[in-house]
């Protein structure tokens, strides 16, 4: 938490999708402003990245880009 009562998130690990944000930052927030608890089995379900499941996300990405973008190819 910062001085001025804001709260303010480390720099976050970046994964092959998206950045995943660190497991004590959503704790503390958790526990202050919903006085709530945030279990770690509660945030491995959420963020963990299912390998199985990536090649057809990483497929259908590339899909979408080839159908929006001109020249899609060459930038792929």
């Amino acid at each position: 938490m910062d001085g001025g009562g804001g709260y303010i998130m480390r720099l976050v690990p970046k994964t092959l999708i998206s950045y995943v944000p660190r497991y004590e930052d959503l704790r503390r927030l958790f526990h202050n402003v919903l006085s709530r608890d945030y279990g770690l089995e509660n945030y491995n379900r959420r963020f963990a990245i299912r390998v199985g499941r990536l090649p057809n996300k990483i497929g259908r990405v590339c899909e979408d880009i080839l159908r929006g973008v001109n020249n899609a190819k060459k930038i792929i």
